[in-house]
């Protein structure tokens, strides 16, 4: 058979995504080593690894707020071989920063969302609020007193927060950090009294009576912690506010590519020693289609611009 030279050149094309990956694939994470994210991204790439017969290799690249790490897979080749594993300071960033060396929604393609996590909402075991809803009521009573840490202005941990103090009218200081680690630090020692941190690194402290969990953050009750009531029970109002997991590649990547790595990340959660893996994390897999991440993520950005602005929440 004969082909013009288009046709062979989208011949050759087509074999090369249906021969997808025919090298190792780069996951990019833009968070330092050591958080849930770099887990994760490790337990579902292992299991890709095993599928495709190629390695996906996690590369963390802090930096900035995420921002170095997604600025390197936004300007990648568009190939399928370089990904980013993003959280929700991708959506959070545009309304934050007046100017980014990236477009979220223009310069990377949804590939899936791979899991979501509810936070903890924490307390040191001083504070005299057994409950979320105490909490409240003891925060209206000491207007400006009680103090929240965050792992850094704009984080989501500290917009969590700012979304609380607008559903309930509160007012609480807020004490930023560099870091989820020492703001946990600081809430053990009673420096501050609240934080919204994820379940990975705090539970072994809750059970260990050095900090006390109120609440989980999602509107549901988690399956692992099914005794914690939700935020929203507490404060009888809609309340949701959750990590994600999202698998991106830089914008023109083919789409076979894209639908190909969405379809494969999917397969693999739902394997139950996969899901068993994400529950230690107290991680929920999602799996979903480029096509609804797409619409995820959209939603996610107007959500928190709306809590930034009402908030005059500005980088520093």
């Amino acid at each position: 058979m004969l082909f013009s030279g288009a046709a062979l050149v989208a011949h050759a094309r087509v074999g090369a995504q249906s021969a997808y990956p025919a090298k190792p694939v780069r996951w990019v994470v833009p968070y330092a080593a050591g958080g849930p994210t770099e887990r994760i991204a490790r337990v579902v790439g292992h299991s890709l690894s095993e599928m495709w017969g190629r390695q996906v290799v996690v590369d963390m690249r802090p930096g900035a707020n995420s921002i170095i790490g997604t600025d390197l897979v936004a300007k990648a080749t568009p190939d399928g071989y370089t990904m980013l594993m993003a959280l929700p300071a991708l959506a959070i960033n545009p309304s934050v920063y007046k100017k980014l060396p990236y477009d979220a929604l223009r310069d990377l393609a949804p590939v899936t969302l791979v899991a979501s996590a509810a936070y903890l909402f924490l307390a040191y075991p001083g504070l005299p609020a057994k409950s979320v809803a105490e909490v409240v009521a003891l925060a209206k009573k000491r207007a400006g007193e009680l103090s929240f840490g965050s792992g850094g202005v704009a984080s989501p941990a500290h917009l969590a927060m700012e979304l609380f103090k607008q559903k309930t009218t509160t007012q609480l200081l807020h004490v930023p950090y560099k870091g989820g680690a020492p703001a946990l630090t600081d809430l053990v020692s009673g420096q501050i009294q609240i934080l919204v941190n994820p379940a990975l690194s705090s539970l072994p402290l809750v059970k260990a009576g050095r900090l006390k969990a109120l609440a989980v953050t999602s509107s549901k009750r988690s399956r692992m912690l099914p005794d914690i009531p939700t935020v929203a029970e507490e404060i009888n109002a809609p309340y949701d506010v959750t990590t994600w997991y999202g698998l991106f590649t830089p914008l023109g990547t083919a789409s076979p590519i894209v639908d190909a790595v969405s379809v494969a990340v999917a397969k693999t959660l739902r394997d139950k020693q996969m899901q068993d893996r994400l529950g230690e994390f107290d991680a929920e897999p999602v799996g979903s289609t480029p096509r609804e991440f797409e619409m995820f993520l959209k939603k996610e950005v107007i959500n928190w611009s709306v809590v930034v602005r009402s908030a005059r929440v500005e980088s520093q």
